[in-house]
């Protein structure tokens, strides 16, 4: 049986003190280079495991063994079906929780627990990191790459930009001439965004001494 978790935990300080250890980010993608001494960290997923517990960023394919499948009475994935691996494993007891394109959204467990003790669990992976060496990774360019305002804003925008052309695209097989209009004003703003990010970024590495 499967359990409803609460979209709260996105905001979750034990959750963001996690990720930061782990270089991940707001997706669970490990931000830790494969050459460096942590890379080894980085799983098949490019996610983050060590013997306590697992991130895994979600899965953008398809299920192939059935569970999502329109009348499938199945909940848990089995076989060589990628989402067997979960988003967010705890070893020492088998939690997990699994969630839909970011964390915590549509998200289901397989132990019924409340936040807290959900946040338990995190500080606990947070405490045993810190055991082993981690420290927090707030002062690198990756984090700073992440958490920048001007970045994070341009980075939404472009993808509002890419989420209306789909949906003129997706709604319209005879596109219309006012929909071709809307879609190359759509196109040009999206050169423009990613020209203005493409700047931000390169002037964030150079303030950093990144280049």
């Amino acid at each position: 049986m499967l359990y409803k978790v609460d979209r709260v935990l996105q905001k979750s300080s034990s959750w963001d003190r996690l990720l930061d250890l782990c270089n991940c980010d707001s997706h669970g993608v490990c931000l830790f280079e494969e050459k460096d001494e942590k890379g080894k960290f980085i799983n098949e997923r490019n996610g983050f495991s060590c013997e306590e517990f697992e991130i895994n960023p979600y899965y953008w394919g398809d299920c192939t063994c059935g569970v999502d499948d329109l009348y499938s009475e199945v909940e848990e994935h089995s076989g060589d079906c990628p989402f067997v691996h979960h988003n967010f494993i705890y070893h020492p007891t088998g939690f997990y929780i699994d969630w839909y394109k970011y964390p915590f959204r549509s998200s289901n467990m397989n132990q019924d627990f409340t936040i807290r003790e959900i946040e338990d669990i995190f500080d606990r992976c947070s405490d045993y990191l810190e055991s082993i060496g981690f420290g927090t990774n707030k002062n690198s360019i990756e984090y700073a790459l992440e958490h920048d305002p001007e970045i994070m804003n341009l980075a939404q925008k472009q993808f509002e930009c890419k989420l209306n052309m789909n949906t003129v695209l997706g709604s319209n097989l005879n596109t219309e001439k006012s929909d071709e209009q809307y879609i190359i004003h759509l196109l040009n703003e999206r050169r423009k965004i990613e020209k203005e990010l493409d700047i931000c970024i390169k002037k964030l590495k150079k303030q950093r001494g990144c280049e």
